[in-house]
């Protein structure tokens, strides 16, 4: 079903005259150099605190993104303008081996884009990835739990235990239905997977025993996954 149109109040506007366009600099870690991209600074300081901070501080017109990965970024930017993310691989899939590759593939880019999120305090960004993978996973494209590599580099991004897309990563990994392409040795499982998700695992386990013998479903709605934004 499209979108359907919203009326809105009149000063709810993108205005495209060049003095309210915003550079930004994304200085990238590696070998990648710099790019600059140009976009509309009310929509960037409307969702972002790190913007609405930096415009304030430099009086607007450029504002340099550090440690920031440049395709990341504009993958970013696709989803705030379009609602859309161009991370499907689009491959054929020809054995269960591939499907895990295809679903590893798609859950590193979409957390990637998490981490930029969360670096730059975009809460709305982060809840639409979160949203995406409680209702995809477990189902195309997203079909196999993130393997130990996915995993550790997403924990080695997110400094507070409490973050609402871990939680929801262990969740996941406890009422999966069935079992999994990654999880098929549980000696495998603990060699792999980073200590700290595992701490995570065995807590929620040890919690939630009934709802595990069940095996049926995750213990919370959509809404325990998701962070208050300014408008909430």
């Amino acid at each position: 079903m499209e979108d359907i149109l919203r009326v809105v109040p009149a000063d709810d506007v993108v205005n495209f005259e060049q003095s309210s366009l915003l550079t930004v600099t994304v200085q990238s870690t590696g070998y990648y150099r710099d790019r600059e991209f140009t976009v509309e600074e009310q929509l960037l300081t409307s969702r972002s605190k790190f913007f609405r901070k930096a415009v304030n501080d430099n009086g607007g017109g450029i504002v340099t993104l550090y440690d920031a990965d440049c395709d990341v970024f504009r993958k970013y930017l696709s989803l705030v303008y379009r609602n859309k993310l161009p991370i499907h691989p689009g491959f054929a899939i020809k054995s269960e081996e591939d499907k895990a590759t295809m679903s590893d593939q798609v859950v590193e880019e979409l957390l990637d884009i998490y981490l930029l999120a969360e670096q730059i305090e975009d809460t709305t960004a982060k809840n639409s990835i979160v949203t995406y993978l409680y209702k995809t996973m477990g189902h195309e494209p997203l079909a196999h739990h993130p393997s130990g590599r996915v995993i550790s580099g997403f924990y080695n991004g997110i400094f507070t235990s409490d973050n609402k897309c871990r939680k929801l990563l262990v969740d996941k990994r406890l009422f999966w239905a069935g079992s999994d392409y990654h999880f098929h040795d549980i000696y495998q499982l603990f060699a792999d997977y980073p200590p700290e998700y595992m701490r995570d695992l065995l807590a929620r386990a040890l919690n939630q025993t009934d709802q595990l013998k069940s095996h049926a479903k995750l213990a919370f709605e959509l809404g325990e996954y998701l962070e208050d934004t300014e408008e909430d």
